[in-house]
């Protein structure tokens, strides 16, 4: 009766994470596989036999939101008849109240929807099974609840503690075997599936949660660790409702009963009747291990074990005040601890404004914002194509009623980016997927990152569709389109470069090749003229430094300023030494005013001595000097010259080089330019980094093919001997001093030169 009344009164509770268990249902009897995805064989879903029972009920023709949560319902009720069952014949009145407690607590209502309540209610039924001596029953039962849960394989270790008390010594491992075999075939059953589908039958999320945590997003603050959060959830409740203390209070006062009476009966009635605590107690222990991050529905298997304390702690109060009206007692203390909860829980559902979600009350609260993501949803759905791609900061409910492919900022369909959440880069997966469409809230979109602010991503996406629920507290929602191709990057050419305290820039890419690709048109609006530059760096770690802000700009390589500064924060001590990964820099560009070479230099802010150039990028060249004869070098190279035909002595003569790239070799060349006489003789030169009409231009960004312009001037000695002298030309390492290898032709000199013209000096 009362789960009946409190599934009206919590009439439409829904929560976002349970939709990613739907979709595989959804996925699985539409025949499109037991996937979250069509075609990624990734298992996020952490109840994978939840979903197959939801795909039951899907191929029925009945939607698994419609179902789970009336299974919810259902299960709490059950699961409170467990209870009872579990100990009533050593205290009725104990396991009575804790059924009682457990179907009424507010935090179990928080579970709707979840597969929570059905690993609950067979948790509870397998240790019931185990109690009366059902080895069988309890083995199957438990293979359920692990394959609900990873959860079950504690509840598997109480049920066999409870088999082996009860059982007689000769029978113990008779009684044992027969748990083992229909738990290991039927849950080895479903593991071995699992892993002919994913690889393994672990969910690939529990590495996710992990990163989270690292990075310090949870369900409460930032850093909350598990235990903090159980803190953090009983003030909220309290704060809501003081009488709510009484909850934690009986359960104390019962779990004193309870080891009290394990204490002085010693006996393998009272060790079964203490085993709920050692549940409680694991549970706790589990999940400070395994440092995930905490989430309030996280906390709901420990309220079986708390309300079997509790029932514990009334059933003692009974006792002694001699009372025989503990129905009426049991009603008034339910009413007092938990009705405040659930009647503001209702207010929220029937459209009540919830309070912000910095306050503490507001995480024992219903999600408001399920209901605005479902209309999203619905409308994706309506208004674009099958194939489009959904970015999404919470992937559940926005991908089920859509339908559509969809990739979440956290990394849970793309398991590989779990490190950089860790690092808290939730940046990464945007930029390496660039989802057609981008659904985010106003306020707290990607969690530490707006890109929604960012000119970079105006010139990417594009607004289409607002939507407005005022509950939520990130309303309105905005859906982006992404206006042009998704950005592909390249590699910058460049070496490794050490930025300090053992950090190194192994690499840099790029979406922009090429500057002179980008408009120059002065009459465009701004929104044209600008274009999105987006570059990212492949970091390996060194010490852990802190918070340090990590500054990358392309400055002309002979120097001056160059173009937009970005920066992004980096959490050091996040990194683990040695490791490597990507850090992201979106900026926008317009086309600079001259063809120019770019040195991408990058540093610490903090340590603004340590600027390291770690590639280079470069505004490819036009040249109108094309009536120039070429002489061939090696590897594709040419070069060609205008000269004048004479010169004084004591002048500068002054010419131009017209340079042809060839191959990509790597090396950036310096070229020497010599005045010789019949002899060979150098009597004047000139050396010099390679240009492009004034400005330094490295060999190592030259683009096959094209034409650089390169002057250069030789000042003539003033006691040289009139006649006629040759230039010769090439091309050198300026590291090694070795010479570019020319090609065997009549232009060739003995020492790897191009004689490309003759000069009378008068």
């Amino acid at each position: 009766m009362t789960a009946l009344l409190l599934s009206i009164v919590q009439r439409g509770v829904r929560f976002d994470d349970p939709f990613i268990t739907y979709r595989y249902a959804v996925n699985l009897a539409a025949g499109r596989g037991f996937v979250f995805n069509f075609g990624e064989a990734t298992l996020i879903t952490t109840a994978p036999l939840y979903a197959l029972l939801l795909a039951v009920f899907e191929w029925l023709g009945v939607a698994a939101h419609v179902v789970s949560p009336i299974i919810g319902e259902a299960a709490l009720a059950v699961g409170g008849w467990a209870l009872w069952e579990l100990g009533r014949r050593r205290n009725a009145t104990a396991a009575f109240m804790a059924g009682w407690f457990f179907v009424a607590a507010p935090l179990m209502w928080l579970t709707i929807g979840f597969e929570t309540p059905l690993f609950l209610a067979v948790s509870l039924w397998a240790m019931v099974a185990a109690a009366r001596r059902r080895g069988s029953t309890a083995g199957v039962l438990c293979a359920v609840a692990v394959g609900l849960r990873g959860d079950g394989a504690l509840v598997v270790g109480l049920c066999a503690t409870i088999l082996i008390l009860r059982a007689q010594r000769l029978s113990a491992f008779a009684e044992i075997v027969r748990f083992f075999v229909p738990l290991v075939f039927l849950y080895g059953s479903l593991a071995i599936w699992l892993t002919a589908q994913f690889g393994l039958p672990i969910p690939t999320t529990l590495q996710s949660k992990a990163a989270q945590a690292v990075s310090g997003l949870t369900g409460f603050y930032p850093f909350t660790t598990y235990i903090e959060g159980l803190w953090l959830l009983q003030r909220a409740y309290v704060e809501q409702n003081p009488a709510a203390v009484l909850a934690p209070l009986f359960s104390f006062v019962g779990s004193i009963v309870l080891l009290h009476a394990m204490w002085r009966e010693r006996s393998k009635d009272s060790l079964i009747a203490g085993l709920p605590i050692v549940w409680v107690a694991a549970h706790v222990l589990g999940y400070m291990v395994l440092r995930v991050a905490p989430y309030v529905w996280y906390y709901a298997p420990l309220v079986p074990g708390l309300a079997w304390m509790a029932g514990y702690g009334v059933a003692m109060f009974e006792r002694r005040l001699r009372c025989l009206f503990v129905f009426l007692i049991g009603a008034g203390l339910l009413v007092t601890m938990f009705g405040v909860a659930h009647q503001q829980a209702a207010f929220v559902l029937r459209g009540g404004s919830p309070p912000a979600p910095t306050m503490l009350i507001s995480k024992v609260l219903p999600e408001t914002k399920v209901d605005i993501y479902e209309q999203v949803g619905h409308w994706v759905s309506r208004h674009t194509f099958v194939t489009t791609t959904i970015g999404v900061s919470e992937l559940g409910v926005m991908s089920y009623f859509s339908q559509r492919t969809a990739v979440d900022f956290l990394g849970l369909t793309k398991p590989s980016h779990a490190s950089d959440i860790r690092r808290g880069d939730y940046l990464t997966v945007l930029t390496n997927y660039w989802p057609d469409l981008i659904l985010l809230p106003m306020r707290n979109s990607i969690y530490d990152i707006d890109p929604q602010t960012e000119d970079w991503f105006h010139m990417l996406y594009h607004p289409i569709q607002k939507f407005q629920d005022d509950r939520f507290w990130g309303s309105p929602m905005t859906a982006w389109q992404r206006t042009d191709p998704a950005p592909q990057y390249a590699a910058l050419p460049g070496a490794e470069a050490d930025i300090g305290d053992g950090w190194t820039v192994l690499a840099i890419e790029s979406n922009v090749a090429d500057l002179h690709a980008l408009s120059k048109n002065p009459s465009e609006k701004l929104s044209k003229s600008e274009h999105a530059l987006l570059f990212r760096a492949h970091i390996r770690a060194g010490a852990h430094v802190g918070n340090r802000t990590l500054r990358l700009q392309p400055v002309l390589v002979d120097g001056g300023d160059g173009l937009n500064v970005v920066s992004r924060i980096v959490y050091t001590d996040r990194w683990m030494p040695g490791e490597e990964g990507w850090i992201d820099f979106p900026t926008t560009v317009r086309r600079p005013a001259h063809d120019a070479a770019y040195a991408i230099e990058i540093g610490w802010l903090e340590t603004p001595d340590i600027r390291a150039h770690a590639a280079l990028l470069a505004a490819q060249p036009q040249t109108n000097a094309t009536n120039v004869q070429m002489f061939a070098l090696s590897d594709g190279y040419a070069v060609g010259m205008n000269a004048p035909a004479a010169t004084a002595q004591g002048a500068t003569l002054h010419s131009q080089l017209l340079w042809r790239a060839g191959a990509h070799v790597g090396t950036n060349w310096t070229a020497f330019v010599h005045l010789r006489d019949k002899a060979g003789n150098t009597v004047a030169q000139s050396d010099h980094p390679l240009r492009h009409q004034g400005a330094s231009f490295p060999a190592s960004v030259w683009r096959t093919k094209c034409l650089y312009e390169d002057d250069f001037s030789i000042n003539v000695p003033t006691n040289l001997a009139r006649g006629q002298y040759e230039l010769v030309v090439g091309l050198y390492n300026p590291t090694t001093g070795q010479r570019m290898t020319v090609d065997n032709a009549p232009h060739r000199t003995a020492d790897g030169g191009i004689k490309l013209a003759t000069v009378t000096v008068k």
